[in-house]
């Protein structure tokens, strides 16, 4: 849990980030920012950081997820982990999981054949 909720506080502070300049830039952001994770213990841990064993360890400078969550400035969702478009950029796949996960990209998954011939 502690990675995932690690990597979900990292991915809060691009998102912190991306919302001061889009306000720079005179666009407002008033909708919450979605934030979609594959773990429901990090976003268990972000809706209720109660303190027990398995989360005494993580520092208290990554607990303002919650903060986050409560100014209505992002929101956390649960993807599951085999609808996770991610998982071709982390993860070892089969050739076909790869194949569907390329093309739900809208990229090209097979491109062996169609290159420099004529």
């Amino acid at each position: 849990m502690e990675a995932e909720y690690m990597a979900l506080c990292h991915a809060t502070r691009e998102i912190i980030w991306l919302r001061s300049l889009v306000n720079e830039l005179g666009l407002l952001a008033n909708q919450p920012t979605d934030l979609i994770t594959d773990n429901q213990s990090a976003i268990k841990f972000a809706d209720n950081p109660v303190f027990h064993a398995r989360s005494k360890h993580i520092d208290i400078r990554h607990h303002f997820v919650r903060e986050r969550i409560i100014s209505n400035e992002i929101q956390i969702y649960h993807c599951v982990s085999a609808d996770n478009k991610a998982d071709i950029l982390t993860k070892p796949l089969a050739r076909p999981t790869h194949d569907a996960k390329m093309e739900s990209l809208g990229m090209a998954p097979n491109l062996r054949g169609s290159v420099g011939r004529t």
